[in-house]
């Protein structure tokens, strides 16, 4: 049996189905839930459509 997880984003109306390896995906971490390790990235832009990250290294 494979667990999904439901996410919906009032901002834009949308809603995702993902297993637990696209949970743990670097695009789902920032783009869906804005979960950033801030020693790697500082988060330039945060609307609701698009998003940019500036990498630290």
């Amino acid at each position: 049996m494979v667990l999904c997880r439901l996410f919906i984003c009032k901002r834009t109306t949308l809603f995702l189905i993902v297993d637990e390896a696209m949970l743990n995906s670097l695009y789902v971490q920032l783009f869906v839930l804005e979960n950033y390790d801030e020693r790697f990235f500082e988060p330039i832009s945060l609307e609701a459509y698009a998003k940019v990250y500036k990498l630290k290294i």
